[in-house]
């Protein structure tokens, strides 16, 4: 039996909780029982849902197991010196914070802002389930790191 942890914000554009990670993640599993907790955090309710589990027989066969460290899929090496230089502020805001880092941007959240070469708090919209909070809260200091790749540090050589 393993344990899954979810956290939805309300959308107070939509009126839902959007639980599409949720959907996705059972797909391939056989729930065995969850709880939810409701909350308000920054004036804004969420619920937090327990997944207690176990990978379905189809899901036993088709799960790969990877790490998701150094190596990070279709991202050349600036990119992923970008891609480090987020996770690393990431990791600190998050201790200030009190927060697990995920809870600000998600690996797959900070991949996108690179691939998609968001240059502009606005263009952060463009990433997916990065809301106008997020990018209220975040938005300045996420730009300034992917701003930074454009120029690089003095005495580098660039391949432009």
């Amino acid at each position: 039996m393993k344990l899954k942890l979810f956290t939805f914000r309300f959308d107070p554009d939509t009126f839902v909780f959007d639980d599409k990670a949720l959907q996705e993640f059972i797909l391939d599993k056989e729930v065995l029982d969850y709880s939810e907790h409701f909350f308000v955090h920054e004036n804004l309710p969420h619920i937090l849902i327990i997944i207690s589990y176990r990978l379905s027989q189809e899901g036993l066969q088709t799960v790969k197991y990877k790490k998701y460290g150094s190596s990070i899929p279709d991202l050349d090496e600036a990119e992923k010196n970008v891609f480090n230089a987020l996770k690393t502020w990431r990791l600190e805001r998050a201790k200030t914070e009190g927060v697990p880092a995920y809870m600000i941007a998600s690996n797959q959240q900070l991949t996108d802002m690179i691939r998609k070469k968001i240059r502009t708090k606005p263009g952060l919209q463009q990433v997916y389930k990065f809301g106008k909070a997020k990018i209220d809260q975040y938005g300045d200091q996420i730009i300034a790191i992917l701003l930074s790749s454009d120029n690089p540090v003095p005495g580098e050589i660039s391949n432009e």
